[in-house]
């Protein structure tokens, strides 16, 4: 049976999301950052830190997610997400986050996937993964 997250509609009715089999329970997401549409598929995506965990909930539409994909396990618990989109201008997705305890901002340039169109998930999983191939 699939996760339900509900979401709240400016204070009025609720609406359950429904999250696909294998997501992690809505109520250890924090934070959840909506994305706009990462995949270049048409529908929107989120971030979301999950513990330790970096996850990415890809695929909303007509309240169900796609799919959800454990990016990284690890250090996203002395992390925070500010925002994933295209910052840099190229047209492909990045992610900057705040490192704790330093407060440090970082920029994790997105690569384009293999389709040619989106993000390639695996680039703002890991600094040596990203554009600029840098261990952050």
């Amino acid at each position: 049976m699939a996760t339900r997250l509900v979401r709240r509609s400016h204070g009025q009715a609720r609406r359950e999301i429904i999250l696909p089999t294998g997501a992690p329970s809505p109520a250890s997401m924090d934070p959840i950052v909506a994305a706009g549409d990462i995949t270049d598929d048409g529908k929107t995506d989120f971030f979301a830190r999950v513990g330790t965990e970096l996850w990415a909930l890809i695929g909303y539409h007509e309240a169900i997610i796609s799919s959800a994909t454990r990016l990284t396990a690890t250090l996203w618990d002395e992390r925070d997400i500010v925002t994933v989109g295209d910052v840099t201008g190229d047209g492909v997705a990045d992610l900057i986050y705040r490192t704790d305890p330093d407060a440090i901002l970082r920029l994790r340039k997105g690569i384009t996937n293999a389709s040619g169109s989106g993000v390639d998930l695996n680039s703002p999983a890991s600094g040596a993964n990203s554009a600029d191939g840098t261990a952050s």
